[in-house]
């Protein structure tokens, strides 16, 4: 199994889990509504999931030039 579809097979499992648990409490709209947050919440981090890193990376520092006192 490649890593996109374990990540769609784990967001739906946490979906479903949520909704069994929830589901009684919560309307069909903020179901649909979670639904769409979780989906653009797996887009976000997929792209965090496709950098590889070393143990012994070192965090990144952002470098913003110096323009002079204002």
């Amino acid at each position: 199994m490649n890593e996109k579809n374990k990540v769609k097979q784990d967001l739906e499992w946490r979906f479903n889990f949520i909704k069994q648990r929830y589901g009684d409490r919560l309307k069909p709209e903020e179901l649909k509504e979670l639904k769409k947050v979780a989906d653009s919440l797996e887009k976000m981090t997929a792209s965090l999931r496709a950098v590889e890193l070393k143990n012994n990376d070192e965090p990144f520092t952002r470098f913003i030039p110096y323009e002079g006192e204002t």
